[in-house]
């Protein structure tokens, strides 16, 4: 039955105010604003403080996507953030998303701040010892394996754990078979004494720069126990216009039938900054 009139006092349900509307104007829907003097709050409150009752905010559907539960709490079905190729919005604590880069941003009062995530770094590790012996042909190490954008660019940094003989020496290379048009800079930055590569030349007082052509010959220090050796390397990688996935490679420099091998603890950080 409509509403046909209303008495100050009479307490109002939300069926009631659907239906007033009906009654004036022949539909139920509405598009409601709530407007606060300049200055002034708006304040919704429930006073059931045990979280018992909630403010729900529905979709189309008529599913959940926001609610406020009366002890605060706060359950955001879909959340989204406010995207942008270039977010300038410097407020401390303003969460914007960088859809150029794939990552979350925010303000710190000063400047923007990039959070380095699972969507904008990669870990590789090295999950079991990888051995080669009496070959210098190149094996492709398959737990380092970097996804690569089309058009990103990287920076990575790399730990090489590795055990070989003075004879085999070490070398690394980059296989780029599943990437079109990448190109890296890449080079050791550990003790210059045990490069060995011959191109780029091998420098025992500094340490050369590689691209991504080219191999990375290290020197091996025995095969016993002690013998380990641990090098920090550095790359920047840009990838073309065609996506796909880059991956790492080892081998003897000389072949010899004694082991080399590449160590558990090793890994690839490779992290996109465009």
């Amino acid at each position: 039955m409509a509403l046909t009139n209303v008495t100050a006092g009479d307490t109002a349900n939300a069926s009631d105010l659907n239906q007033y509307k009906e009654a004036l104007e022949g539909t139920r829907d509405f598009i409601p604003t709530i407007k606060a003097a300049s200055g002034a709050d708006i304040t919704l409150q429930l006073a059931d403080s045990a979280g018992a009752r909630k403010m729900i905010v529905e979709n189309s559907a008529g599913t959940d996507s926001l609610v406020v539960s009366s002890d605060g709490t706060v359950t955001p079905t879909l959340l989204a953030i406010t995207g942008s190729a270039s977010p300038s919005n410097t407020n401390a604590g303003y969460v914007q998303y960088n859809n150029s880069k794939n990552v979350l941003v925010y303000g710190n009062g000063t400047q923007i701040v990039e959070v380095a995530d699972g969507a904008s770094t990669t870990l590789a590790l090295l999950s079991a010892e990888a051995t080669v012996n009496n070959s210098t042909t190149l094996t492709t190490i398959s737990d380092f394996t970097i996804p690569l954008v089309a058009s990103g660019t990287y920076v990575a940094e790399m730990v090489l754990i590795y055990l070989t003989g003075t004879t085999p020496d070490i070398k690394f290379a980059w296989d780029i078979t599943g990437v079109t048009g990448t190109t890296i800079e890449w080079g050791q930055t550990g003790a210059s004494a045990i490069n060995a590569s011959t191109s780029p030349s091998a420098s025992t007082s500094y340490n050369s720069m590689h691209t991504v052509t080219e191999t990375m010959v290290l020197s091996g220090q025995g095969t016993s126990s002690n013998n380990k050796v641990i090098v920090p390397i550095f790359a920047t990688i840009h990838n073309s216009s065609t996506a796909g996935d880059l991956r790492f490679q080892f081998a003897q420099d000389t072949a010899d039938a004694s082991d080399t091998k590449l160590l558990v603890g090793s890994y690839i950080k490779a992290t996109r900054n465009a």
